[in-house]
């Protein structure tokens, strides 16, 4: 007799347990359906459009400001030491040419946040 009291109120307390994450998940679901509802409102579909649009004209700014750092990279590199068969003489042109690309990198980094 004692055992089926034990397992009646286990039983109950799981059912209590199922209906709070039940009642848990509504209100989650709610919440989630009112924020769709609002992010459907046309205000808010311009609002996040242009805020699309701003983000990708800062990766283009950045990629510009990357491209243009290894580009005078490189070409100080080729001005410096020019073309050359000699490892030694490449190998430290390489690292000059990464040098002047992690400077003018850092620089245009600085004065984009100024």
């Amino acid at each position: 007799m004692r055992a089926n009291t034990t397992a009646t109120d286990d039983l109950n307390q799981m059912i209590l347990q199922l209906k709070n994450q039940q009642e848990a998940e509504w209100i989650d679901l709610k919440e989630k359906f009112h924020d769709f509802k609002e992010d459907l409102k046309p205000l808010n579909i311009i609002k996040n459009t242009l805020e699309e649009i701003n983000e990708g004209i800062d990766i283009k700014s950045n990629l510009l400001k990357s491209i243009f750092s290894i580009g005078a990279g490189y070409l100080s590199k080729k001005i410096l030491i020019g073309s050359t068969r000699n490892k030694i003489t490449g190998f430290f042109g390489s690292m000059f040419q990464l040098a002047v690309t992690n400077f003018i990198s850092r620089k245009t980094a600085s004065s984009s946040k100024e």
